[in-house]
């Protein structure tokens, strides 16, 4: 979901759509927090996703991932929104 996420924003980039780009990585920020979130509150949906997508489960693996990712996305997201004129660089 995350790549798919990442194309459709890099697409939306691409053709000029900076707010759409910018909600779309937002969006993705929002998924990975929410997710991570969820898998800490709730282990037995976890340990059940991952058993169904064929995963040995890891709740310190899938934290670490999600830290990283939100973690590339946020700078990402910044500039994207610098570019929309949704974010303001002031001094």
């Amino acid at each position: 979901m995350t790549i798919g996420i990442a194309v459709l924003a890099g697409i939306l980039y691409l053709l000029g759509w900076y707010s759409w780009s910018f909600l779309v990585v937002a969006f993705a920020i929002l998924m990975n927090v929410l997710t991570a979130l969820f898998a800490m509150l709730n282990p037995d949906w976890y340990f059940r996703k991952a058993y169904l997508a064929g995963i040995t489960p890891n709740q310190t693996r899938m934290l670490i991932i999600k830290g990283i990712t939100v973690a590339v996305l946020i700078p990402i997201a910044w500039y994207i929104g610098v570019r929309a004129s949704l974010i303001s660089i002031s001094n």
